[in-house]
């Protein structure tokens, strides 16, 4: 199975790695960080709530709380309208977050897809590894469209079958992420190389503990 990622060159792959790396970490960190404020009683893991929320009413129940006593946002074709629209408060920080995340997919997408092509022949698992190259992608594809709809939701859209298909997309990507973690763990574990282990530790490390963080703290 080919891959473009393929083509770079093993010289340069150390120098493209860091910088993906760095930003896609510290996105990770900042996303994660911000993201602790959205905790609440009815979105115990802030954000993360909201997406796996299985119903409109969970929905409607996650948005009035971080409301609180503003007014809803009104519906507006515009995306700049609608920003302009949100109340102070969590319910403009979780939509500046999720417009925000539209910017971190493209970095973790890079980093794990590196990541996954980049050490499957080392791992002896190249078909395996290139394939979740490219799925990573789709994890990514399935993110935008996720986020998509949460910003429909935000702005009223909060009927069952918005709240459904942001959970399929929501459990989609969560499922190809651990797949690309798992196998970067145990990719991690047979590469003999400092300079790649180490790099991909880092987006390894920052993935886990932002996926980990968001779930359970």
């Amino acid at each position: 199975m080919f891959h473009p990622l393929q083509l770079v060159p093993h010289r340069t792959r150390p120098k493209l790695m860091w910088p993906v790396a760095l930003i896609a970490c510290g996105l990770a960190l900042a996303l994660t960080w911000q993201g602790f404020e959205l905790k609440s009683k009815s979105a115990p893991q802030g954000i993360v709530s909201l997406e796996l929320a299985s119903s409109g009413k969970a929905v409607q129940t996650i948005l009035d709380e971080w409301r609180g006593d503003h007014p809803g946002i009104s519906m507006e074709d515009n995306l700049d309208k609608m920003v302009q629209a949100v109340p102070k408060g969590k319910d403009e920080l979780a939509l500046r977050l999720t417009m925000f995340d539209f910017i971190f997919l493209l970095a973790y997408a890079t980093a794990l897809s590196m990541s996954c092509v980049w050490l499957a022949r080392r791992a002896g698992l190249a078909a395996l590894g290139t394939g979740l190259g490219w799925a990573i992608w789709l994890g990514a594809l399935l993110d935008a469209v996720e986020n998509t709809l949460l910003l429909r939701q935000m702005n009223g859209a909060t009927e069952n079958s918005t709240a459904l298909a942001t959970l399929c997309c929501a459990l989609g990507k969560f499922a190809i992420f651990l797949a690309a973690l798992g196998f970067t763990s145990y990719a991690l574990w047979k590469t003999d190389s400092k300079v790649l282990g180490g790099l991909f530790a880092l987006v390894w490390i920052a993935t886990l503990y932002s996926v980990v963080a968001a779930l359970l703290m």
